[in-house]
């Protein structure tokens, strides 16, 4: 499983993720660390960034 450093977590991601993939991460973790609503709630991608934040807070 890969694992992606954006904005400075690493994220575990299912397969080797596409270059538009690898923005949406990057838009949403820069979301949720500015504490900004992004609107996207219910995809694969949002689940595995959410997961590497809070992995890398524990």
């Amino acid at each position: 499983m890969p694992i992606y450093k954006i904005r400075g977590i690493d994220v575990d991601f299912p397969f080797e993720a596409y270059d538009c993939q690898l923005v949406y991460m990057e838009k949403v973790i820069q979301s949720l660390q500015e504490l900004k609503d992004y609107g996207y709630w219910v995809d694969l991608i949002l689940l595995d960034v959410l997961y590497a934040l809070v992995k890398c807070r524990n």
